[in-house]
């Protein structure tokens, strides 16, 4: 099990027809050298109780496949201001996409109310991640551009979207950075997470 803070700035795209790693990869270049995008599929199966019990918690559960491995992640309230979060994070390496309930049950921040038996697939958010480590004003963090889909229910609803993960440093780096992405891109600040966008696509 892997306990950590996640603290992240979340920006939308707002241009469906830029190219946005090219752009991105201009900037690196322009600022602090050459860096090497990876990227990785990710199929993710978010699940909750028939009447939303995670949700209504501020909690999310999901399972992702990534390099034929599945990690079983469980994300607690946190807050999200101009598209920064900070929240609790569990990872659990899983056989398969089903859920381990036992490691779910062992959980601190598992919430005894709710029946591990009632959990059923709710949404999937499926997406291509182009992702690069570097270093920024002295912090090391994470930039990974999402591009994919929500499914739920047979409606979709399309992922374009950055993500400034803080590795180690200061949470203000994660703004000074979005700020010079905003003078190569067009962004917005995002504080509604994939699985919030989930949620409000199955209740359409």
């Amino acid at each position: 099990m892997l306990l950590a803070t996640e603290i992240e700035l979340k920006l939308q795209v707002l241009d469906e027809k830029v190219n946005v790693v090219e752009k991105l990869k201009a900037f690196l270049a322009e600022n602090g050298g050459e860096c090497q995008f990876q990227q990785n599929e990710l199929v993710n199966i978010y699940f909750d109780t028939p009447d939303w019990d995670l949700n209504a918690n501020k909690m999310a559960l999901r399972i992702r496949h990534k390099h034929g491995k599945y990690i079983q992640t469980l994300k607690t309230k946190g807050q999200s201001i101009q598209g920064l979060s900070q929240r609790g994070e569990w990872e659990w390496r899983v056989p398969d996409h089903k859920l381990d309930q036992g490691v779910l049950k062992n959980c601190e921040a598992w919430p005894k109310s709710i029946d591990l038996d009632s959990l059923v697939a709710v949404f999937e958010t499926n997406f291509t991640r182009h992702h690069v480590e570097f270093t920024w004003q002295g912090s090391e963090i994470e930039l990974a551009f999402d591009l994919g889909s929500i499914l739920s229910q047979g409606k979709v609803e399309k992922i374009r979207e950055i993500e400034l993960e803080l590795k180690v440093g200061k949470a203000n780096d994660l703004h000074l950075l979005a700020e010079g992405l905003q003078r190569y891109l067009p962004l917005a600040p995002s504080d509604i997470s994939k699985a919030e966008r989930g949620y409000r696509l199955f209740s359409r």
